[in-house]
């Protein structure tokens, strides 16, 4: 037999990418599998009864760990009022975080510490004069050019007296309750102005003079706010907006003088409303 002089043969093998592991045959590092179609679908569902259920135990259990409702019977073996003081007054003070009631009395209106917790001051405000309801004023109703006489039978038939017609009003004499209800009642009168001074004057001096001598610190305060407006009838004075600044000076000074501020002006939503008419040789606020 001759020799067979042919040379093995050489084997090719595959090797596996550096960075991929070898798999152990277990299959303890493999990634979980992932489901498609209707078997995916029946593997969710399995899973979503699974967990609500688990929910549904968790409700139950809190369910079952509350207090049962009182019923109907429990007043036949309710303790007695004592039995619960007693019970109550033992545990103060058992924990460190219980303590008696130290809450602080109610403030009662009209006592000195409510007015301060309304209105927190340095110093308390002084208590401003008020009027009387016996004292009579002096009232003008204004309304419009026409209708005089219709004001001057409104505002007699209201039981007031005094009643004067004059031009685009009517003055009349009342008491404080009778000027609240004079502005309720009248259908026809658009104001209800209440005379504080009234006196001669001859030059824009006598404005100022005049509204320096108003006590108005007997109805308003530096701490409230102030407008001022001016009407004229056949008066010689050349500008009225300069009577007005006059008056409205008269009194800011007074109130600087007494109470150490003036008050500040707005135009829109003043606290008090201020009107100076003028006559031809006369001003009344």
């Amino acid at each position: 037999m001759s020799e067979d002089n042919t040379p093995p043969r050489k084997k090719l093998v595959l090797k596996k990418p550096s960075g991929q592991n070898e798999q152990s045959p277990a299959g303890e590092s493999q990634k979980p599998r992932l489901r498609s179609g209707a078997r995916a679908r029946n593997v969710a569902l399995a899973s979503f009864a699974e967990s609500s259920t688990s929910a549904d135990k968790t409700i139950k259990n809190k369910i079952q760990s509350r207090p049962l409702p009182r019923t109907a019977g429990y007043a036949k073996h309710r303790p007695s009022l004592a039995d619960r003081l007693s019970r109550g007054a033992e545990t103060i003070g058992q924990f460190p975080d219980t303590q008696k009631n130290t809450r602080k009395p109610a403030v009662v209106k009209g006592d000195s510490s409510y007015e301060a917790s309304r209105n927190p001051r340095k110093e308390p405000r002084r208590q401003r004069t008020q009027y009387q309801h016996t004292e009579i004023f002096r009232v003008f109703a204004p309304c419009p050019q026409g209708l005089e006489d219709v004001l001057f039978e409104e505002i007699s038939a209201l039981g007031f007296e005094n009643v004067e017609k004059g031009r685009a009003g009517c003055a009349f004499s009342s008491d404080w309750m009778g000027i609240m209800r004079a502005n309720l009642y009248s259908r026809l009168a658009t104001r209800i102005l209440v005379q504080v001074s009234h006196a001669p004057i001859m030059t824009e001096d006598d404005i100022y003079e005049l509204a320096y001598d108003t006590p108005w610190e007997q109805w308003f305060g530096a701490e409230h706010t102030l407008r001022v407006d001016t009407s004229a009838i056949k008066s010689p004075m050349k500008s009225l907006m300069f009577c007005n600044l006059k008056a409205k000076d008269g009194i800011c000074d007074r109130l600087r003088d007494r109470e150490g501020e003036r008050p500040s002006i707005d135009t829109v939503r003043p606290d008090a409303k201020v009107h100076l008419f003028l006559s031809s040789d006369s001003a009344t606020l």
